[in-house]
């Protein structure tokens, strides 16, 4: 169970992780690179845990979850909510959207799939990010990736205005991505095969990602605006 750690901001680090779906074994391999490392607090997972939203698929995502070493968070991805997928997922992850606080930094687990789910609930959005003064989002779909309600795209672009969000963690597109929005890194993780995993380091100047695969993690800086 991860704990909020320091009420006042401490810098830190944390492993993120997407798309385990038809690759599950690979997840293994991720964690047993991150579990190396003494750096990071906890690990991200930034949706589509399974391929079909199948009891077996989250089961076997569940036991390799447990078998980390420091928590894991999972937020929803589109292939979580097909057939029972909904109701497999929140007995067993918990609420679509929730948030949590970590040493002075609030992370907005957000379901943005709208294929699944309709229309994003951006009220809750909004409130949460309103009600605390660093805030970090992750959501499976990355902006502009919503091909359902385009407008959802740009709605959520101009929530990087605020001067609350540092930025966002999502995969879905399987390869690495990292765009500037209004000055702010939205990262798109690579999927978990050959052993990709990720690094969001949490400091005062703000939000910076590396990108690894394997024992070897370069930075990835966000381009020009």
């Amino acid at each position: 169970m991860l704990r909020e750690g320091s009420p006042t901001f401490i810098p830190f680090k944390v492993a993120l992780v997407a798309d385990p779906q038809v690759v599950i074994s690979h997840l293994a391999d991720c964690r047993t690179e991150i579990d190396k490392r003494d750096d990071v607090e906890f690990t991200l997972l930034a949706g589509d845990l399974t391929d079909r939203s199948l009891r077996r698929e989250f089961e076997w995502v569940a036991k390799i979850l447990a078998e980390f070493r420091r928590p894991v968070l999972t937020v929803v991805g589109n292939h979580d909510g097909l057939l029972y997928g909904e109701e497999i997922y929140t007995k067993m992850f918990g609420p679509l959207n929730y948030s949590f606080i970590y040493n002075g930094v609030k992370f907005i687990m957000w379901n943005n799939n709208t294929y699944e789910w309709g229309y994003p609930n951006f009220q809750w959005l909004e409130t949460e990010i309103n009600s605390y003064p660093k805030v970090v989002m992750v959501a499976h779909q990355p902006p502009g990736s919503i091909d359902r309600y385009e407008e959802v795209n740009t709605i959520w672009r101009e929530l990087y205005k605020n001067p609350h969000v540092l930025g966002s963690i999502s995969g879905h597109l399987h390869n690495w991505g990292i765009q500037n929005i209004y000055g702010k890194p939205a990262i798109t993780l690579a999927r978990v095969t050959d052993t990709n995993w990720g690094i969001a380091e949490l400091t005062e100047a703000g939000l910076t990602f590396q990108k690894c695969k394997g024992s070897t993690c370069v930075d990835y800086p966000m381009p020009a605006q």
